[in-house]
């Protein structure tokens, strides 16, 4: 387990701890390669197409703030005290 020559004058452990982050920063690997771009999307081409499924169209407006009513007091969460109605109050 050798340091690299450029930090072998560094006096203590500490110091180099501190400094090589910067080393592995613009230290150059000789067997780094160009990254080839002829395999770029890979893994999306290589996974099946799923069709979209149809789904029931979701409740809005009064209706949606209704159902997590009825939701809420089924589970009797009003009644214990782990949620109130308007929570601002």
């Amino acid at each position: 387990n050798t340091l690299p020559s450029c930090l072998k004058n560094f006096p203590t452990l500490n110091t180099f701890l501190l400094y090589k982050n910067f080393y592995f920063l613009f230290y150059k690997n000789p067997m780094a390669k160009v990254v080839s771009l002829n395999r770029a999307g890979k893994v999306k081409g290589q996974t099946p197409k799923v069709e979209k499924q149809e789904k029931e169209k979701g409740k809005t407006g009064r209706a949606k703030k209704r159902m997590l009513y009825e939701h809420r007091s089924k589970g009797g969460l009003f009644e214990t005290g782990k949620m109130k109605m308007n929570p601002q109050n």
